[in-house]
């Protein structure tokens, strides 16, 4: 999943109409539930959850989550 970052320990704090507010290290982002990768590797779905977030590269990036080196 080389297109894809994922975050652990990342908890879900409010669900919107298409996005979740997660709480990712020190920031707190809205995730567009079409963006969340739906495998295995993936933990959080709700809020309340608290796990790991698996989200593609750019949108990572365009949120300030990863450095263009990383």
């Amino acid at each position: 999943m080389r297109d894809f970052v994922s975050f652990e320990d990342v908890e879900v704090t409010r669900k919107g109409d298409r996005a979740l507010l997660c709480r990712v290290d020190d920031k707190e982002v809205w995730i567009p539930s079409v963006n969340i990768a739906m495998t295995d590797e993936a933990t959080i779905r709700r809020p309340g959850d608290c796990g790991r977030l698996v989200i593609p590269r750019w949108l990572a990036l365009n949120l300030g989550l990863v450095s263009v080196a990383a």
